[in-house]
């Protein structure tokens, strides 16, 4: 990590839905992997700590969108890419250059779920 000190909080012990039928699937991404949307809520509940919560139609269709990183994206500078690391999201400030409209979000928060051993 090339951050110190790390930009972003552990939370642990959090609920998850009750059953989860399979990984999701990149080409359709829909409801039936899992039973609920206990994970969608979790990450509005705690961005609206911080804002409120909107989504880009461009970036996705829903408010939370899911992404799954695939082994033919692992190079790529975007976030279905998992060896590459972001930089700061300039293309979002661009947004409040538009005519008119401000639609340069204040941050981005990104929820991930893992069951991991973390080096800590």
């Amino acid at each position: 990590m090339s951050i110190t000190p790390r930009p972003y909080l552990i939370f642990e012990n959090l609920p998850i839905d009750r059953q989860i039928n399979t990984s999701p699937n990149p080409y359709n991404l829909d409801a039936s992997c899992k039973s609920g949307y206990i994970s969608e809520n979790l990450i509005m509940m705690f961005s609206l700590l911080i804002g409120e919560p909107y989504s880009i139609k461009f970036e996705g269709e829903h408010i939370v969108n899911n992404l799954v990183p695939l082994e033919e994206n692992k190079k790529d500078y975007t976030g279905l890419g998992s060896e590459v690391e972001l930089d700061f999201h300039i293309e979002n400030a661009a947004l409040k250059f538009i005519t008119g409209l401000n639609l340069s979000p204040k941050g981005i928060f990104f929820l991930v779920f893992a069951m991991i051993l973390m080096d800590r």
